[in-house]
């Protein structure tokens, strides 16, 4: 983060907006990362008004996607769809298809965060299709985790498992650690619906790992709080209290507590949070 903070006070020292806005849109994603929602949207702001200033609709589209993911997270759906839709008119048409499948991504997550899943699964699909015709790994993978989520959602496991196994493999294959961390916590899931505590207690243990490493803190909170889910249900307290509480300490660490409705969207650590170990 520090380097993009170096590259932002540059180009605010020599007047150069396009790439300030491009920077603040980079930091901004770190932030919110680290579940300081305030700052990732600040920086997300002035990055839409440094890209339209500059005339760059496909950055500009880039970082109202990311700004709508906060909104989202927020449980502020009306914001969150309306940039998205800005986002989607901006880069629809233009011949950058990776980024009009990112947005669709983000749509797609909005569906999901709502329970709309035939749509989220409907617009994982296209995304999938997309990244496949240009040969984009990352983009595919990330639409298989979304696909396998969905699919878990809709008890559709078989396929589910299809899905976040073909992500793993190629979240692997290029070294996306994040990535690979998020869809070990989708197994996690997957394996706990399916009654597998024990395949999805490792799972968890793995995904922890992962998000450690790469000082992904609202990640960590949701790898823990879903330990402590898991631990409570086989009767572990002592194990449950214990990762509640790192969990909770984690979360305390950020300003994600602070917006209203925290439990309307499942990429939101709090909605893993269980009153019983408050």
């Amino acid at each position: 983060r520090s380097s993009l903070e170096q590259a932002r006070n540059i180009f605010e020292a020599i007047g150069e907006v396009h790439g300030r806005g491009l920077a603040m849109s980079h930091l901004a994603f770190s932030y919110r990362l680290q579940g300081h929602q305030a700052n990732a949207l600040a920086l997300y702001k002035g990055a839409v008004s440094d890209l339209r200033e500059t005339r760059d609709q496909i950055a500009c589209a880039h970082a109202l996607g990311g700004m709508a993911q906060v909104y989202m997270e927020r449980g502020q759906d009306k914001t969150a769809d309306r940039l998205l839709n800005e986002a989607l008119a901006l880069c629809s048409g233009k011949g950058v298809r990776r980024v009009e499948a990112q947005v669709t991504h983000r749509i797609a997550e909005f569906y999901l965060g709502q329970g709309r899943f035939d749509r989220a699964n409907q617009s994982f699909k296209s995304v999938l299709d997309a990244a496949r015709t240009s040969r984009d790994l990352l983009g595919e993978a990330h639409a298989l985790h979304g696909l396998g989520v969905t699919l878990t959602q809709m008890a559709q496991y078989d396929a589910a498992a299809a899905n976040l196994s073909a992500a793993l493999t190629i979240s692997r294959k290029i070294g996306d650690r994040l990535l690979e961390g998020r869809i070990l916590l989708a197994v996690s899931g997957l394996s706990t619906n399916r009654g597998h505590s024990s395949s999805a207690l490792t799972a968890l243990a793995t995904a922890l790992d992962v998000f450690q490493q790469t000082r992904a803190v609202v990640w960590q909170a949701q790898a823990l709080a879903a330990a402590a889910k898991l631990h409570a249900a086989e009767g572990r307290d002592s194990d449950a209290r214990q990762a509640w509480k790192q969990a909770a300490d984690l979360v305390t660490k950020t300003d994600a507590g602070s917006a209203p409705d925290l439990t309307r969207h499942p990429s939101h650590p709090k909605n893993f949070l269980d009153a019983r170990f408050g």
